[in-house]
């Protein structure tokens, strides 16, 4: 690259970073929310970007400022920074910097401030603060599409079936994640959203934008999942996902036993352990303020789009081993559906169990119980 550009790049880098932690201060501040002060502030640091080039960023004494972004965005400031830096030849929004869009948009997200209440915060109109978020979504679903997808590489697998087997005790191999679907109410009633997870929190498939009347079971027979484990797409036929009660047992998708004795109570409660990690992320996303305050989004794929950019986001702070925004709270999986409504589906009772997805539990359960009765 030649110096000249490498200078300018820096240079924009370095204005961006620095608008942005002046963005996050305002955000932060309660005695600047209100428009008469936040709008000729958000103006004057705007209009210095370009002479704050001139001041070591070592020097301006953000530290603990900055610290306090996790409670505004739900990321530390190195990632509030990374991202803006990261979006910057994309995100575009009239008239304000990208670290100020970015800054309206998390701010959508995370606490899920109605648009009305952020226009009022940053001095700017209902219509430009709707524009900031509908944008931001639209760049990180189009150009980040990798941070949330299944893994395809046997490697990557035989990693994830590892770390499940490891949270058995390894009485229970080839566990490839963990399925569930989570409801959040809209308003015009409710969707639901299919999620399975691995072990270390991280989302590795999401199918959203169903009716949320619809049960579980329903949902995955017609989201791309289904279609993709039937034909053997996604991993060899010695491996699985497990997932709660409100599904039939199936060749790649291990629930509990519902008759116990000794050795299925055993399996029962080594798969409710492998369930674990799928109920923080779950918590986790309601972290998402958003996500608990979708009824103020009109427009149905505005849904979704918040909802897939959550996840995404939630695996990007993972890809930083930023905690922000991971819950310590575990949800119950296979318990309450998230919108006050329980679903009972007649397919999964009359389901036809195929023989070969018996007498896998049955081995699992096996090994559980041998590996019990030696300890």
């Amino acid at each position: 690259m030649e110096p000249s550009r490498r200078r300018r790049r820096l240079a924009v880098a370095a204005a961006s970073s620095a608008v942005a932690q002046a963005v996050l201060l305002v955000c932060l501040n309660p005695s600047i929310s209100s428009p008469s002060l936040a709008s000729p502030l958000l103006l004057h640091l705007l209009s210095i970007s370009s002479s704050s080039l001139l001041i070591p960023l070592k020097q301006v004494k953000r530290k603990r400022q900055l610290d306090d972004s996790t409670l505004a965005f739900n990321m530390s400031s190195s990632t509030f920074e990374w991202l803006t830096g990261l979006l910057e030849p994309l995100l575009d929004c009239p008239s304000l910097s990208t670290g100020t869009c970015l800054a309206i948009s998390l701010s959508r997200l995370t606490t899920g401030e109605p648009y009305s209440s952020l226009s009022t915060r940053f001095g700017l109109p209902d219509s430009t603060v709707r524009l900031c978020v509908r944008r931001f979504c639209r760049v990180i679903l189009t150009n980040y599409r990798f941070w949330l997808s299944f893994p395809s590489s046997p490697t990557d697998l035989n990693s994830i079936s590892s770390h499940f087997e490891s949270l058995t005790d390894n009485r229970i191999p080839n566990c490839c994640g963990a399925l569930t679907c989570v409801r959040f109410k809209t308003g015009s009633g409710s969707i639901a959203a299919q999620i399975v997870a691995d072990c270390s929190f991280r989302i590795l498939h999401l199918a959203a934008g169903f009716r949320g009347e619809r049960s579980d079971f329903d949902v995955l027979k017609n989201s791309s999942l289904y279609d993709d484990m039937n034909e053997g797409k996604l991993f060899s036929a010695d491996k699985f996902l497990i997932g709660a009660g409100n599904y039939p047992l199936l060749p790649w998708l291990m629930v509990p036993f519902d008759q116990t004795k000794e050795k299925e109570e055993g399996f029962n409660a080594v798969h409710k352990t492998m369930q674990s990690p799928l109920g923080r992320v779950v918590s986790s996303l309601n972290n998402w303020g958003v996500l608990l305050n979708l009824e103020e989004e009109t427009d149905n794929k505005m849904v979704l789009a918040c909802v897939s950019t959550c996840a995404m986001l939630h695996n990007a702070l993972l890809m930083r081993e930023d905690l922000s925004a991971l819950s310590e709270e575990e949800r119950e999986i296979g318990g309450e559906t998230g919108d006050g409504y329980e679903r009972c589906d007649d397919d999964v009772a009359s389901f036809e169990v195929e023989g070969k997805a018996v007498e896998m539990r049955n081995e699992l359960a096996e090994r559980v119980w041998v590996a019990k009765r030696v300890r």
